[in-house]
Parts: structure tokens; sequence; C-alpha cells
């Protein structure tokens, strides 16, 4: 009786690619979405003198996979959340919101290497 292991060597190698490539994707997929993020937080920043648009960057996380997004005026939290005399004009969560399906997505594909998600 002979057994053919072709397939099940296939499926070795296969899963030790994708687990090899998967912090070299997790950081793209990162990347990738925080520029996102940050695009549309300075698409949704009211303006008026410019100094939160132009303070909105976005710098790598201390662990390497996580993105820090946002503005750097000492003044952003009001704008986004509000004041006693000022109404919230937020662009950061909106900004978030816009990108999380996508990100949700990619991680979901990270995750599912072989393309099993769905199948029975």
């Amino acid at each position: 009786m002979q057994i053919d292991t072709s397939d099940l060597r296939r499926l070795q190698r296969e899963m030790q690619e994708s687990l090899a490539y998967a912090p070299v994707e997790a950081q793209r997929i990162i990347d990738e979405n925080a520029a996102r993020v940050e695009m549309h937080q300075v698409m949704l920043v009211p303006v008026l003198s410019g100094d939160t648009q132009r303070s909105i960057d976005t710098e790598d996380g201390p662990d390497g996979l996580s993105a820090e997004i946002g503005p750097d005026t000492h003044y952003a939290p009001y704008v986004e959340h509000g004041t006693s005399r000022m109404a919230p004009q937020p662009f950061v969560e909106p900004a978030l919101d816009r990108v999380k399906p996508q990100f949700l997505a990619d991680c979901e594909r990270l995750a599912d290497p072989l393309g099993q998600t769905g199948r029975r």
C-alpha cells in the first residue's frame, strides 16, 4: 500500500511560508491603514489657521506593530470633543470609523493565509 503525502507536504510548506511572511505583512497592513486614517483626518479636520491640519502625523508605535496617528496641537482634543462653550467637531474618530472595515478585512486575510474562511 502506498500513501501519497504530496498534498500534506504542500500544505506544510504553505503554512511555513505564511508564518514567515506574517510579521512583514502585518506591518504593511498597519502602515497602509495608518496612512488612510491620516489622510481622512487631514480631510475632516476643521480648518481655521491650518495648524492642527498640518500637525496631523503618523508615527510607528513602540512595538513595531502599531501606529500613532493624530494631531499635535494642544487644542486638538477641544476641537474633537468640544468644550462647555464650543460644540465638538470630531475628525479623529470619524477617520478611524472610515478605515476600520478595510483594516479588519486586511487582518482577517492575514489571519487566514490559506483562504479557508467561509469554506466548509
